[in-house]
């Protein structure tokens, strides 16, 4: 990420996913593409992100662009790789060097119809808000007084949970299929999928 962004947004789970499937930083540099994938709605702006991080802890965030029309944005615009008009010397050191981050400026395809569009910055981050649930503090403090499983590899993550009557007990799922890697498409469709359904039960 450009670490450049003006603002820092807290969002909801569900928003949240919506600025992750917007990840267009890969179509973005094929050059047959220029392209982004679905944008989303943010303050009566569509944006993109190009990118986030995720922590082992839970926090997660993402940085994103706002979309504007070419013939609405003040200043120069190029596809990604090609210096604009000013800029010499190296592509990606000029781009760094944007004090409205390195995206600024760079010319997509929404799609067919609605002709050329211009990332602007500086980005906004957005990050995931942490789920507040009742009882989550009781179980973690019954956790950390649990030995660690040890891990069987290449079975599904082992784990502990509270039964019925409060008691930890060890959960070890087994696997029931032959690993596979999923497309970056397919994982934001998961991802936005386990998102909604739990949000759905809370």
């Amino acid at each position: 990420m450009t670490r450049k962004a003006a603002e820092r947004v807290q969002v909801s789970s569900n928003m949240y996913w919506k600025v992750r499937a917007s990840y267009s930083a890969d179509t973005l540099a094929d050059r047959h593409r220029h392209g982004v994938r679905q944008p989303f709605e943010f303050r009566g702006h569509w944006y993109v992100s190009i990118g986030g991080m995720s922590c082992r802890k839970g926090h997660e965030e993402d940085e994103a662009y706002r979309l504007v029309p070419l013939a609405h944005f003040d200043g120069e615009a190029s596809f990604c790789g090609q210096n604009r008009p000013g800029f010499q010397g190296d592509w990606a050191t000029n781009r760094r060097a944007q004090p409205e981050g390195f995206y600024h400026g760079m010319m997509v395809k929404r799609d067919t119809s609605a002709g050329l569009w211009v990332l602007q910055g500086p980005p906004i981050l957005f990050v995931r808000a942490e789920p507040k649930l009742a009882g989550t503090e009781v179980a973690m403090v019954v956790m950390d007084e649990v030995e660690p499983i040890d891990q069987e590899p290449g079975e599904p993550e082992a784990g502990l949970q509270l039964d019925f009557a409060g008691n930890t007990v060890e959960v070890r799922p087994k696997g029931n299929g032959k690993p596979v890697q999923l497309t970056f498409d397919d994982a934001l469709k998961l991802q936005t999928w386990q998102a909604s359904a739990g949000e759905a039960v809370l």
